[in-house]
């Protein structure tokens, strides 16, 4: 890297106020649930649960792109995707210590709405943070008990206290908590009960049609050794072969003119 002095004055203060900037114990969340295509059916809950019971306030606003000024209404947000469909709907979701983005999608199954979000924990190392982390497994429970989830995980890192993505190389995330929704559990074959014995594994959502909870960052072993023992023991291609599966399904069943998010 070039010295100093090498270098615009502007440029020196451009690094270094990015270096100094002050951070916090990000928390990256990414979920995805099915609803069925109803024209009784509300999007966004899975923003709301996960934001209320990991920061204890909810979305504040919503917009199809930055800045999200449109105050947060889980009515008009949905009124929004119905008039798009079948075409996908990308939106922007700000909390006061979050921010994020909701897709929504038409599949041969329903309706998949995938949440990201990205949270402000609290100084890294802190109480504060501590707290946020502990409460992700609860935070994933509730969303797999009011909605047919699909897929979630969690992770952590320390960055930017703003949430805005610097010019530079971040510290990589680390992944904390894995979620495998029921179609998933039945799709893959898995054995609860050898992933509760294996892994610690819990079951969440409905009794008849259990998901399942996997903690990766258990303090013996680190997230990433951990994701990657849960991936051998599922099978990486038949990981793989149900991704692609569910793409292939919604490529081949979108419809191509008109429609809402209920026929």
């Amino acid at each position: 890297m070039p010295d100093d002095d090498t270098l615009p004055t502007w440029a020196v203060d451009d690094v270094r106020r990015l270096v100094d900037a002050p951070s916090t114990q990000q928390v990256i969340i990414s979920i995805a649930v099915r609803h069925n295509a109803r024209r009784t059916t509300v999007l966004g809950l899975p923003a709301e649960l996960l934001l209320d019971a990991l920061t204890g306030s909810g979305p504040s606003s919503w917009g199809t792109a930055e800045p999200a000024l449109a105050p947060w209404d889980r009515a008009e947000l949905t009124r929004y995707a119905r008039g798009r469909a079948p075409d996908d709907t990308h939106l922007v979701v700000v909390a006061p210590r979050a921010v994020g983005t909701i897709t929504v999608r038409r599949t041969a199954d329903g309706l998949e709405e995938t949440t990201q979000l990205t949270l402000e924990a609290g100084d890294p190392g802190s109480d504060a943070a501590r707290s946020v982390l502990d409460g992700i497994p609860a935070a994933f429970t509730l969303v797999a008990q009011k909605v047919m989830a699909l897929f979630g995980l969690a992770l952590t890192r320390v960055g930017r206290a703003d949430l805005n993505v610097p010019p530079i190389v971040e510290a990589p995330a680390v992944p904390l908590t894995m979620l495998v929704g029921a179609p998933g559990v039945r799709s893959l074959g898995l054995d609860l009960d050898a992933a509760a014995q294996q892994f610690g594994a819990t079951q969440v959502g409905r009794r008849r049609l259990p998901g399942v909870l996997l903690p990766l960052d258990t303090g013996e072993r680190a997230g990433w050794t951990r994701l990657t023992e849960v991936i051998q023991w599922i099978g990486p291609g038949r990981v793989r072969e149900a991704l692609t599966s569910e793409d292939d399904r919604t490529s081949a069943s979108t419809p191509q003119a008109g429609g809402h998010l209920a026929p």
